[in-house]
């Protein structure tokens, strides 16, 4: 991922070792050094706000937890303590990191939303009613957080969450069409007005494949969702940049993407 001023990209790569390590390269010289070197798996390398510090998940002690560093491998910080942990997020005020744990509660396992405390003190659970969830994404004022859930007898669906209060509101329908099959709603992303949520939901017609979306952060839950993509493939990682915007297209070269480009939604 590119740090917050463009200069700097974190990664994961197991180039060196059976493990999987961080890295980070400097986008302007091409130089760039190894931050992690254990025999452990350390991956989804997250920046901080403010560009000094990354978040990333490690396997070391076994469960995966939560950990903290500065971008030179420096202060390393271990943040949570309990289940299996994964998708660290930080608060754009850098306050906060929300992550998603699996906790072995019987008679089935079950994935929670928490926040903890950028110095680790402070972890909280957020969301306690569901199944199965990913993605957490923070409002830009930092109050709030979409996530995908998975609640029991209805399906995955998108939701936010008040930071402060607990309140939970849904702002898309269950995924669960007849026959029973259930499609995902996942990745959510909100706009940097706030305004509006994009997500990835899968295709109703043609298996493994999915659409782009966006509905109104304001919303109920019966709120119309607005499709962006109709090519029929599989269109995932929905981010917004602002104007002017770019296009991303493919290369015989450099084949970064099979096929993608942005679009303006207003």
């Amino acid at each position: 991922r590119l740090s917050p001023n463009g200069r700097y990209l974190a990664y994961a790569s197991n180039e060196n070792a059976a493990f999987y390590n961080i890295y980070v390269m400097d986008m302007r010289t091409q130089q760039r050094w190894q931050l992690t070197d254990l025999p452990a798996n350390d991956t989804t390398p997250t920046w901080s706000p403010d560009g000094t510090e990354i978040a990333f998940i490690s396997d070391r002690r076994g469960e995966y937890r939560i950990y903290k560093m500065g971008i030179n491998g420096e202060k390393l910080s271990h943040l949570t303590k309990g289940g299996s942990d994964w998708g660290p997020a930080w608060s754009p005020d850098g306050q906060w990191i929300a992550y998603n744990t699996l906790q072995p509660d019987p008679p089935h396992k079950r994935v929670y939303l928490y926040i903890v405390s950028a110095d680790g003190r402070k972890p909280r659970r957020l969301a306690t009613a569901v199944e199965k969830g990913r993605s957490a994404a923070w409002s830009p004022d930092s109050k709030k957080i979409a996530f995908s859930t998975w609640e029991l007898g209805i399906g995955p669906k998108i939701a936010i969450i008040d930071v402060e209060s607990g309140k939970l509101r849904r702002v898309t329908l269950g995924g669960r069409v007849p026959g029973g099959r259930v499609f995902m709603k996942y990745a959510p992303a909100w706009s940097p007005d706030g305004k509006w949520i994009a997500y990835v939901s899968d295709n109703l017609e043609v298996q493994h494949k999915t659409f782009l979306y966006v509905v109104d952060a304001a919303g109920e839950e019966r709120a119309e969702s607005i499709r962006l993509t109709t090519h029929l493939s599989t269109n995932i990682s929905p981010a917004w940049v602002p104007e002017p915007f770019f296009s991303v297209s493919p290369s015989a070269e450099k084949m970064t993407t099979l096929w993608g480009k942005l679009k303006q939604h207003r």
